[in-house]
């Protein structure tokens, strides 16, 4: 491909900024639905009449379709070629959004989120490095701007969408918007891909590690859609994750052990690998608690309108932007490692301030430090995950990618119903401990609810009347109390998780600044030299 492209006006287009904008519209569709689901699930919910725990499957199905897609992708670009595989697969996230927008029932519905996710899966490693070559090497450290700006700020899009179909019955068209960018990407990716000649297929397709790995994605599907509702220890949960862990192990022996495997395990072997990608890991996890406790938080606890969700993601926009633009500037200088430090004490430090927050936050403070949050789990995503990369023999980093995103999107698949469970199952035990003291056999609580009770009657309430009001208003307490302190009980999970990054941040920092992204220009040779004199 050319260095430029043309536009209608013949002006000049660097090819990295075509390529930067191809990979955006490809990428972030997928980032925003997920994120808009957590907030318009209920009003899908009241739309297909189903309960509230059975809408968990469609997004799990995506989000397992999506780690499918993520080794599949690159095998898929091999056999069959570059243009022709990306064309296709953009083709069918838009059949995937179309069948999700117009979906008449509830499986119908389900049937287009994994077509969404999977193609999507297919998509992040097809075009990711093909976006990182694009850069030329004096400029290659902007890809960060793109990597965690504009990625990662596709979640504020979600959030923006999601907020705006929360009250009006327009989330089909939203499924139906974010197909467009879809056929946009068909449109430029048939002008600036180019053609190839497939040559005869040189290694052959790993079937066994696919269909082992199949397996384990399939095992998990019964016990994440039910552990929120039956818990860990119900038969329909611990029998299928334990038959998905061996399915799992068993994956990676034969992948270690395959010539050819869809997952090259073998590519991460030296220390500053193992320690990038465990880096990348666990701030996937750490990103996920951080979208589920911020949108909680704002919708169940603090209680804000909708627009407030609007202002937290602009704030977490103007947040991951500025980080991105802060890290393209130091990550020659600095390293993953220091820049992953950077990021994971700043975690520490909101989500330790988190442990007793409140539901009389300010939301100008909570926006400001939920973006600063949510920023810096970016930054050591993207940090761990180029930073593996680019360790070691330059020409297996796309190898190492695929190992390191595959079970980094397993990983986030398990982690939101699992952080689901764990708010539901907190807030539960929570309520029941508080209801058990606001009894009248308490001394305490006896006291202060016949003070309420005489207050309101003092008023001119019946006694009867004010004793239902004061009993309500207990009742409201209680459960919001039981929800604050779920919330605050996740925050403190992911400081731990905070804590996990910092260390292996440091690892990666103890094995050395790394490969830079701008490499420097090679000094002349002596016979170049001797040739201008």
């Amino acid at each position: 491909m050319n260095n430029t492209s043309h536009n209608q006006s013949g002006q000049m287009i660097p090819r990295y900024v075509v390529i930067s904008i191809l990979t955006f519209l490809t990428i972030a569709p997928q980032y925003a639905l997920n994120v808009s689901f957590i907030l318009n699930q209920s009003v899908i919910q009241n739309n297909f009449q189903v309960g509230t725990y059975a809408l968990s499957v469609p997004s799990l199905l995506s989000n397992l379709g999506f780690a499918l897609g993520v080794p599949l992708g690159p095998a898929l670009s091999r056999h069959f070629g570059l243009r022709r595989s990306y064309l296709t697969l953009v083709l069918l996230f838009t059949i995937g959004a179309l069948i999700s927008g117009i979906s008449g029932s509830f499986w119908t519905f389900a049937i287009g989120r994994i077509i969404e996710g999977l193609s999507a899966g297919c998509l992040f490693l097809i075009i990711l490095p093909i976006s990182l070559m694009a850069f030329p090497n004096h400029v290659r450290n902007w890809f960060l701007l793109l990597a965690i700006g504009g990625l990662f700020g596709a979640t504020a899009f979600g959030t923006v969408f999601g907020t705006l179909s929360m009250n009006a019955d327009i989330w089909r068209l939203m499924y139906l918007l974010f197909g467009v960018p879809a056929l946009i990407c068909y449109f430029i990716g048939s002008r600036i891909l180019p053609k190839e000649h497939i040559k005869e297929h040189h290694q052959p397709f790993d079937w066994a590690g696919f269909l082992l790995f199949l397996g384990c994605c399939v095992f998990l599907i019964p016990p994440l859609a039910n552990v929120e509702e039956w818990g860990m220890h119900a038969p329909i949960v611990w029998p299928f994750l334990i038959l998905s862990m061996l399915f799992f192990i068993a994956f990676i022996a034969v992948e270690l052990v395959i010539e050819h495997p869809i997952v090259h395990y073998r590519s991460l072997h030296e220390p500053k690998q193992l320690f990038g990608t465990a880096m990348a890991w666990s701030s996937h996890i750490a990103l996920i608690g951080t979208l589920i406790g911020t949108a909680g938080m704002i919708q169940n606890v603090i209680g804000a309108k909708p627009h407030a969700l609007l202002m937290f993601a602009i704030s977490f926009l103007i947040g991951v932007l500025i980080a991105g633009f802060l890290s393209a500037q130091i990550y020659d200088y600095v390293g993953a490692g220091i820049l992953g430090m950077i990021g994971s004490v700043l975690i520490i430090a909101i989500t330790l301030s988190w442990h007793h927050i409140q539901p009389d936050i300010s939301l100008g403070r909570f926006d400001l430090e939920g973006s600063v949050l949510g920023a810096c789990t970016g930054v050591v995503l993207v940090a761990g995950a180029l930073g593996t990369a680019m360790a070691g023999d330059i020409h297996e980093a796309r190898l190492r990618s695929i190992s390191l995103h595959t079970v980094r999107n397993l990983i986030g698949a398990i982690a939101t119903p699992v952080f689901a469970w764990l708010i539901y199952t907190e807030a539960t035990v929570n309520f029941e401990r508080m209801r058990l003291s606001a009894s009248m056999s308490n001394p305490y609580f006896a006291s202060k609810f016949e003070q309420a009770v005489q207050l309101l009657m003092g008023q001119g309430v019946s006694q009867q009347k004010a004793q239902e009001l004061v009993l309500a208003t207990v009742a409201q307490t209680t459960k919001a109390n039981a929800v604050l302190h779920a919330y605050q009980h996740l925050f403190v999970v992911l400081t731990w998780v905070g804590g996990i990054m910092l260390i292996m941040s440091i690892g990666m920092t103890a094995t050395g600044k790394g490969r830079r992204l701008v490499q420097k220009a090679a000094p002349p040779s002596s016979h170049h030299l001797e040739k201008v004199k």
